[in-house]
This record gives C-alpha cells, sequence and structure tokens, in this order.
C-alpha cells in the first residue's frame, strides 16, 4: 500500500510525533501487507531523530531512530517499502529444533528500497505479531546461524507477542521445548551460580548495563573447558577453544556490532549474544527472574 506523504504531511507528522515516534496506521486497509513510504520522507524521519511505528492489519512494526536514519541515508531510489514477511527458507539444525516443541513460525521485517532487500541495517526494530502459541518464546537467528532467546511480552487477552531485536534478523516464535538441566546457571547481580546443578560462587556477577546483558567470560570460557589468557600489554583477552584462538580487546567493538568488552572489578565481561555466538552455546534469557541458563554447545 502506498501511502503519500507530501511535505506538509511529512513536517505535520514530525511535529505531531509522540515519544520521539512518528506513527503510520493502515489498520483500515484489510489487506495491506506493507506499506511504501516516499524515501525523502524516510529521511527527514531520520534527520529529526525520530523512530518510524507502523500499524498493519495484522502486525505492527516499530523501526528505531537508528534504524530509519541508516535507512535514509542508504536509500537510492524514491521509495521506500515495509512490511512483516513469514520466512519459508529457514533451516535449522538440529540442535535448534531440539530447542522448539513443535513447527515454529518464522518472521523478519522485510524492508526494500523499490523492491531490493536492505540487508545489516544498524538499530533495531520491534515486533506484535499473532501468535497461535499460548506464552510463546522466541529467538532471532543471525548471520552466522546462532540461535538466541530474546525477551517477549506476551499478552494472553489479544494473543500477541511483543519483542525487540536487531532489525535484519529473522525471528523464530514457538513453544519452547523442555530443556536438559543447564550446565551454568547465573542470576544479574549475584555472585552465586549453579554448574551442572551444584551451587558455586564467583567473585563477580552479570549485570545489566544500557539494556545489555554483561556476562563474565572467564567463568564462562574456563567451565566449558576454553584457555582464557589475559594481555596485559595490548589490555586484550585471548580465548582457546575447540582448536581456534579469538581475541577480544577491551573498550574496542566487537564484531557484527555487538558491543564492547569491558573490565569490572578486575574482570572481563562481554556482551551475552557475543559470547554466546564465540563459544556455540545456548544462553537462555529470563526476563522475569533475571537469571540466564547456559547450554553446552553441540
Amino acid at each position: 500500500m502506498l501511502v503519500d506523504l507530501p511535505n506538509d504531511i511529512v513536517d505535520a507528522l514530525i511535529d505531531d510525533a509522540t515519544d520521539d515516534t512518528v506513527m503510520l496506521d493502515v489498520r483500515d486497509a484489510p489487506m495491506a501487507t506493507e506499506v511504501s513510504v516516499p524515501s525523502g520522507a524516510v529521511k527527514a524521519f531520520g534527520d529529526a531523530g525520530l523512530a518510524m511505528q507502523i500499524h498493519l492489519p495484522s502486525a505492527s512494526v516499530t523501526i528505531s531512530a537508528d534504524t530509519v536514519t541508516d535507512i535514509g541515508q542508504q536509500a537510492r531510489t524514491d521509495t521506500i517499502t515495509v512490511g512483516v514477511e513469514a520466512v519459508r527458507d529457514v533451516t535449522l539444525t538440529d540442535a535448534q529444533n531440539a530447542m522448539i516443541d513443535g513447527t515454529p513460525s518464522v518472521y523478519r521485517v522485510g524492508i526494500f528500497d523499490d523492491g531490493i532487500r536492505m540487508e545489516g541495517l544498524e538499530g533495531y526494530v520491534t515486533l506484535t505479531l499473532p501468535s497461535e502459541v499460548e506464552d510463546p518464546t522466541v529467538w532471532i537467528i543471525e548471520e552466522n546461524g546462532t540461535m538466541i532467546e530474546i525477551s517477549v511480552t506476551y499478552d494472553a487477552d489479544n494473543q500477541t507477542v511483543t519483542f525487540t531485536g536487531p532489525a535484519s534478523s529473522a525471528f523464530v516464535i514457538g513453544r519452547a521445548a523442555a530443556l536438559m538441566e543447564p550446565f551454568l546457571g547465573l542470576t544479574i547481580g549475584q555472585n552465586q551460580y549453579t554448574q551442572n546443578g551444584t551451587p558455586q560462587v564467583n567473585d563477580v556477577a552479570p549485570f545489566i548495563y544500557d539494556d545489555t546483558i554483561m556476562v563474565p567470560l572467564r567463568l564462562i570460557a574456563e567451565a566449558l573447558g576454553a584457555a582464557v589468557e589475559w594481555h596485559r600489554e595490548t589490555r586484550s583477552v585471548t580465548v582457546d577453544f575447540k582448536g581456534e584462538t579469538l581475541t577480544i580487546e577491551i573498550d574496542q567493538a566487537l564484531p557484527n556490532d555487538y558491543g564492547t568488552a569491558v573490565i569490572v572489578n578486575g574482570r572481563t565481561f562481554v556482551p551475552k549474544f557475543y559470547m554466546a555466538q564465540m563459544l556455540g552455546i545456548t544462553m537462555i534469557w529470563d526476563s522475569k527472574d533475571e537469571s540466564i541458563r547456559i547450554y553446552r554447545p553441540a
């Protein structure tokens, strides 16, 4: 569905933005599955530092201000099209399928520049979708194939699920399978943890900073059998695991926009997503009790 946005309408939308978000509502068009808007309007929203919220008949998507800005900067044609699409060509590994009870649904936010998909966009999207699964679990599939559980909000009255993830990710929605006892269990702000069900105490605790879950690198890596070495001269850490050596530089950007590694109370912490990707482990975040369950790699 093409939404005509002349300059005066764009200016009015910017002036009327609530919570730094421009809203486009096409729920009155029951067949609409996507929205096309002038790329100049998207650029104007990005220049104003605004997010975009699009209400479709069967879904809602909010595109973060960073993503809107990136879309506007990358646009090469006159029209940007946004929609929520079911993904049919995702193949999960046996280990990933074991995490899901039944057949999952996979979705992504499709953002197209005159029909050409825009990949690798900065920022995040928030989706609200119908869910046939009561109290569902949502995972993201990263570019390297790693599947990681993310936090969700389930609305039982309306049977919808809401979640936030990287703009270019695919999202898997389903019922989590009953997994075995986690290898490690950690809790935000607590030095106590469990290993193979046995209570242990560490000298530091995981924490949340700027909405990012930070976990102690050495504790998790060494528990899995990795060799961890600190290099004072270069302020870096090397992790030898399964025949590969990974180098992490403190306060330097990690690959794939994972954030940065930091030192807190003399220990190296890295974002949970990066730890999962680096070691190929399953890390499940439970927002109810702020716990992290870690399962060994397949």
